[in-house]
């Protein structure tokens, strides 16, 4: 029918925009820590403010801009979808879906959250490589977080209300996107939303926390490239 179609489109259109700005957002962060890095800055910086608080100030600053835009898009999203605007503009012949708000409000509470989660990893990643080519390896497994989700959207698109759907849904590092999309295509109970935004909070949280002991020995590290048992040992020793 013409109204799953509008659905779909609509799904497909809002989890590519989720996906694109976390995944974009998330490397601003990655390339500016390295940069910071090579250029010796943060050695004089974290003369006056803890690595911590400057790792969460460059996560915070830069999504800050990435709100600005999602608030933006989400506001141009409701007034175009209004009844009656583009009958206004003069294509009456042209059927736009109204977008709830509720749906346009958990666009924006996504992005944060995921931008939150994945912007944490990438800072990590920033600090413990001198240039972006070393950080490839590890750049990519957080990447294909990303791109999981967009693997499983067709199993989702057809069975959302499904158990597999659900517990995927509810796996943290998945929640932004394939939330949001069975959002679109059902009434998701508001139990689950709840759990995803207490999940993805707790996650961060435990992200941020080991991520923090990373940054605090890699921002100073210069000339080696580590790997994953130095930073576990960063870990258990910062």
């Amino acid at each position: 029918t013409s109204d799953r179609g509008q659905s779909f489109m609509l799904a497909y259109v809002f989890m590519m925009i989720i996906y694109m700005t976390v995944l974009m957002y998330g490397i601003y962060v990655m390339r500016g820590v390295l940069e910071e890095k090579s250029s010796h800055v943060v050695e004089v910086v974290i003369s006056t403010v803890k690595p911590f608080e400057l790792m969460l100030g460059k996560i915070l600053g830069i999504g800050a801009v990435g709100l600005t835009q999602f608030v933006i898009w989400a506001a141009m999203m409701a007034a175009v979808s209004a009844p009656g605007v583009v009958a206004a503009a003069g294509f009456g012949g042209m059927e736009l879906p109204t977008i709830p708000a509720q749906l346009l409000f958990f666009f924006v509470v996504y992005f944060v959250l995921g931008f939150l989660l994945y912007g944490t990893l990438y800072a990590g990643i920033g600090a413990a490589f001198d240039t972006e080519q070393e950080a490839q390896n590890f750049q990519g497994v957080i990447t294909m977080f990303l791109v999981v989700p967009l693997v499983l959207m067709m199993y989702i698109l057809n069975q959302p209300d499904a158990p597999l759907s659900v517990a995927l849904s509810l796996f943290p590092f998945f929640t932004p996107m394939l939330m949001f999309l069975r959002m679109t295509l059902t009434q998701v109970p508001a139990i689950q939303l709840a759990a995803s935004v207490v999940i993805m909070g707790a996650t961060i949280v435990a992200a941020a926390w080991l991520v923090g002991k990373i940054y605090r020995v890699g921002i100073l590290m210069h000339g080696s490239k580590p790997k994953l048992k130095d930073m576990w040992r960063w870990i258990r020793e910062a």
